[in-house]
């Protein structure tokens, strides 16, 4: 008789969900996701950027329009808004990540709790 010699299966190439390749093919998707990441790179960076000081006020600059100095003007107190906004873009960002990290921090054990033992726990 003869042997017979088994070979390994061929792995299939990884495919990308088809998801992401819908969202790849919109553009206008594509253009948001580029939109928020700018958005969230520059407020991880607010604290190298050499913008204004957000808390600094200015008694010579109180509610003057956009210029060269402030690009979004200032308010009231002569504080520069696009430097208060990429600040509080900062720290919403950083209330997103704590709640998440909360929300997984309290879920994963009750849903491993859950898992493991079943009945009267689920």
């Amino acid at each position: 008789m003869t042997a017979i010699e088994q070979t390994a299966p061929i792995a299939k190439p990884r495919q990308k969900s088809r998801a992401w390749r819908k969202m790849r093919a919109n553009r206008g998707s594509m253009v948001g996701m580029v939109i928020i990441a700018f958005f969230a790179i520059i407020a991880i960076a607010a604290p190298i950027l050499p913008i204004a000081d957000p808390i600094a006020t200015s008694w010579s600059a109180l509610r003057k329009a956009p210029s060269a100095a402030h690009w979004l003007g200032t308010d009231d107190l002569g504080r520069d808004i696009l430097s208060r906004m990429i600040w509080g873009a900062r720290a919403s960002l950083m209330a997103g990540v704590v709640s998440v990290g909360i929300a997984v921090a309290i879920g994963v054990p009750f849903g491993l709790l859950s898992g493991y033992f079943g009945g009267w726990v689920d």
